[in-house]
């Protein structure tokens, strides 16, 4: 079970992570 609940959260950040940068790279083109 500990398991699963890891995986799952993992798998939140590391979707919001990739989210946040792709964020931060229009933002950066956008000042370039």
């Amino acid at each position: 079970q500990n398991l699963l609940i890891v995986a799952r959260v993992a798998f939140t950040v590391i979707k919001t992570t990739s989210k946040l940068w792709r964020e931060l790279a229009e933002r950066w083109h956008l000042v370039e």
